[in-house]
């Protein structure tokens, strides 16, 4: 972990805000790759805790946090989410522009 976030800071705000005493397999690569900063891709089954890989770390590092499925490379991208919790009008694509930073 970086220096700036201590092991013990994080294993806390796992605790306390997100209700786990540990991390499961693959999460703490993966979290550690957050806080240094580093482009982390994590692909893993569903219900193994991405989410948790970029909401842990964003609680740690200063300024925002977005995450995307992948980067956006035109005007409009399309996010199609496929979930076992979906009904079938959740799944549709659907499309946003784009917006640049100023």
């Amino acid at each position: 972990m970086p220096p700036a976030t201590s092991d013990k800071a994080l294993r806390k705000t796992l605790r306390e805000t997100f209700g786990y005493t540990r991390l499961r397999a693959g999460q703490e690569e993966v979290i550690a790759s957050v806080l240094n900063r580093k482009d982390t891709l994590a692909i893993m089954p569903t219900g193994a805790g991405k989410s948790l890989c970029y909401q842990l770390p964003a609680l740690h590092l200063p300024g925002l946090t977005v995450e995307q499925p992948w980067p956006a490379r035109s005007q409009h991208f399309r996010v199609s989410v496929s979930s076992g919790s979906q009904t079938p009008l959740d799944g549709e694509v659907q499309s946003a522009p784009v917006v640049q930073p100023q």
